[in-house]
């Protein structure tokens, strides 16, 4: 799994990234991770869907 690209980073960093989320993925292990390797691993990246998005996607049953 690689982190995503946002910006140019050293690729010594994105290795340390890449570690981090095999940490992470270990149970009951707690990762940390600074702020500039949260942001270039996609952590604050606004995804979600707006309101309307949520609106036009709701089904009506009877």
């Amino acid at each position: 799994m690689s982190a995503p690209k946002t910006k140019d980073i050293d690729p010594a960093d994105i290795e340390i990234i890449e570690a981090k989320f095999l940490d992470a993925a270990t149970p009951g292990f707690e990762a940390e991770f600074t702020l500039d390797e949260a942001d270039e691993a996609g952590a604050f990246r606004e995804d979600a869907l707006s309101e309307e998005d949520a609106k036009e996607s709701a089904v009506e049953t009877p």
